[in-house]
């Protein structure tokens, strides 16, 4: 029952980042046309050429390329702990990756949250 139960979860957490990745597929299908005087087309779409922009471009894709190795990391654990056979080593390793991918999406998350909240709210840096 717990295998099954851990099974039903991670097929949740894997919809849950396939929908609120910073990056949708419709995008990555259809890109919309760069402005040449503002931005640079590369491969990860068009980035800004101005500071601000650049940095939250870079910062969405950071978070998503963070988002997707923690997904694999949360797979590999989930992994771990249904082959374990009771094996308390590899239930232990499967159980701290799974914890450490979720620490790091929540620190890369609140990261960001706490940039903006001292940036913006509290500095009110112009253009931030």
């Amino acid at each position: 029952m717990k295998s099954l139960w851990l099974g039903f979860s991670t097929c949740f957490w894997i919809l849950v980042f396939m929908v609120f990745s910073p990056i949708s597929a419709h995008a990555a299908i259809h890109p919309p046309p760069c402005d040449a005087a503002k931005e640079v087309k590369t491969d990860f779409g068009c980035i800004k050429t101005d500071p601000v922009g650049f940095v939250s471009d870079f910062y969405a894709i950071g978070l998503s390329f963070i988002s997707g190795v923690s997904l694999l990391v949360i797979i590999y654990g989930a992994y771990l702990i249904l082959t374990s056979q009771g094996n308390p080593d590899q239930l232990k390793s499967g159980k701290q990756a799974i914890y450490y991918a979720i620490a790091g999406i929540l620190l890369a998350v609140f990261g960001f949250v706490f940039i903006q909240l001292v940036g913006q709210d509290i500095l009110k840096i112009p253009g931030f």
